[in-house]
């Protein structure tokens, strides 16, 4: 989106939604390379790429029939979410070798989403109600423990470290942290 201002890319989201459908052609150009960097936080072989550039685009497009200026967010925010969205979706079903285990990946996107200080406000604000909701709905599915051990583990610090705050082993630091994943994948 280089050289593209939030209100330019409305503008083509509202001719879309008045019925230009070829203007899509235009929004997808301008919305490319971050749907590129979403997809690149998830690592996949370049056979599943197509497959999943074909799934940001539904996102995209599903973002584009949705959007409502009137919410207060800008388009950007709620159409990387949208795609965020989708992708998480396609990479839960995809099953290839090099994909890495959708438990690692659900802790990285988890502590991608505990720092929010590197996009803009409206982006953040959506991170926030999204991460709000995703972790109240983890928090009634782990036992304390898990939890106080998934909140130090992704404050960074070490096993030893958790181990001393929760008055447990490393063994069960590492346990704990398995358990909170297979939970996590099961959410997802």
């Amino acid at each position: 989106m280089t050289g593209q201002s939030n209100e330019e890319i409305e503008q083509l989201v509202a001719r879309f939604q008045n019925g230009d459908d070829p203007v899509f052609a235009l929004l997808v150009e301008r919305m490319t390379p971050m749907i590129r960097r979403e997809m690149s936080l998830l690592c996949f072989n370049r056979a599943d790429s197509d497959d999943l550039m074909q799934e940001a685009l539904l996102g995209l497009l599903m973002a584009a029939k949705r959007f409502s200026a009137e919410a207060g967010v800008a388009f950007a925010a709620f159409a990387c979410v949208c795609i965020r969205r989708r992708l998480w979706k396609a990479a839960k079903k995809l099953t290839t070798p090099e994909l890495p285990q959708q438990s690692e990946v659900v802790l990285e996107e988890l502590e991608r989403l505990s720092d929010l200080s590197q996009s803009d406000p409206s982006e953040q604000l959506l991170l926030r109600e999204e991460n709000a909701a995703f972790l109240n709905r983890l928090k009634k599915q782990l036992s304390s423990m898990e939890y106080a051990v998934l909140t130090y583990h992704l404050s960074a610090y070490s096993y030893e470290e958790i181990a001393a705050s929760c008055g447990i082993s490393t063994k069960s630091v590492d346990n704990a942290l398995q358990r909170v994943r297979k939970k996590l994948t099961k959410l997802l």
